[in-house]
Formats: C-alpha cells, sequence, structure tokens
C-alpha cells in the first residue's frame, strides 16, 4: 500500500494544482490521459527522490543487520518518516504544479504560449462584454 501511494498520490496532486492555477485544457477531458501523466509524474518524482537521497531515506528506515528495512526504524523515525511524507508526497508536486502554472503564463518558456482556459470559443469572443441580449 505504501509504494501505491508513493507512486500514485504525486502526480494527482501535480495534475490538480496546475488544473486549478490554469484551468480545464482539452487533454483534462480523458481519463487516459490523466491517470499516465500521474502515474509518469508519479515515477518521475520517485526516481528523482531515490537517485538524489535513496541512501538516507532507506537509512531512516533500516535498523537490522545488513541495513534490511523493519518496522522498527519506522517506529523510530515515526516523525521524521511523516514530515518527509509530507513534504515528497504533497508539498514537491504541489510546488511543480505552481511552477508549471508560472513558466505557461509568465512566458517563461519562450517557446510554448500560454493556453487560455475559456472552455469554447463563444465564451472568449463576449468574455469582456457588459450582460446584454443578442437577437438571432
Amino acid at each position: 500500500m505504501l509504494i501505491a501511494l508513493l507512486f500514485v498520490v504525486p502526480g494527482p496532486v501535480y495534475q490538480a494544482v496546475r488544473q486549478r492555477l490554469r484551468g480545464s485544457a482539452p487533454d483534462d477531458l480523458n481519463f487516459s490521459t490523466k491517470l499516465f501523466r500521474a502515474i509518469g509524474v508519479s515515477t518521475a518524482l520517485m526516481a528523482g527522490y531515490l537517485a538524489v537521497a535513496g541512501s538516507q531515506l532507506l537509512g531512516l528506515v533500516a535498523t537490522r543487520q545488513g541495513g534490511a528495512p523493519s518496522w522498527d526504524g519506522v517506529q523510530r523515525h515515526a516523525r521524521t518518516l511523516g514530515w518527509l511524507f509530507l513534504l515528497l508526497v504533497l508539498v514537491i508536486p504541489a510546488l511543480l504544479g505552481v511552477l508549471d502554472y508560472l513558466r505557461a503564463t509568465r512566458s517563461l518558456n519562450l517557446r510554448r504560449i500560454a493556453y487560455d482556459p475559456v472552455p469554447r470559443a463563444w465564451d472568449y469572443a463576449f468574455k469582456n462584454i457588459r450582460p446584454c441580449f443578442i437577437r438571432f
């Protein structure tokens, strides 16, 4: 269950923050696209975490001879592991969602134009007009 949480939760957190800030995009309507993006983001984050601090993270849990994981290490370092879980699974993916939004809207990436979250062309055409009646 822990592995499932680590490989599933960061991706949807990233997507939720990104979608909340920039609005819905056409690719957000397709469930399989969202699912594969969430799994991809989660996998990339976990691989990065392991590459940067894998041995230190395992050191918090390992207590037996040879460094095998055990529940003793988890019980001894429960508070530290809780803060690390919050940081690695919630805070960092949320910050990545904010950075993706800022990159798109602040033109930090000059090759990409920011996506306009207005859902339909009709809404875009009349977004700056005060309420009125239109006769067809």
